[in-house]
């Protein structure tokens, strides 16, 4: 699942994860992606979500996502500066900072969900 409140991020990350092999469903609102997860959260083995959105934050969203299902892995981007104390918040696979190379972001998928 990706969560970008950028339309166009959401379509290219899912365009290079598709290509790689992975199927992503993709949200530009956090609160429909938290309803999404809420019914289906079985489907799902890794969030990439954006810290800063409207309606909900991505730390918060993934707060919640882990009390929904806690063995959801979780990677957070950004384009702004994040403190060391909001990410210890939640538990997350991998912290990336915008803009992301596409390749590193595959190479990330992959090691993730090699785990």
């Amino acid at each position: 699942m990706i969560i970008d409140d950028e339309i166009d991020i959401t379509n290219l990350f899912k365009e290079i994860l598709t290509n790689a092999g992975y199927k992503v469903d993709c949200f530009t609102d956090p609160l429909k992606a938290l309803a999404e997860c809420k019914i289906n959260h079985t489907k799902y083995v890794l969030v990439i979500s954006d810290v800063r959105m409207p309606k909900m934050s991505g730390i918060e969203l993934v707060k919640k996502i882990a009390e929904i299902d806690n063995n959801i892995k979780v990677i957070l981007m950004t384009a702004f500066d994040v403190t060391g104390e909001e990410l210890k918040e939640v538990k997350i696979e991998k912290f990336l900072n915008k803009p992301i190379y596409l390749k590193k972001l595959v190479d990330i998928v992959k090691m993730s969900l090699s785990d």
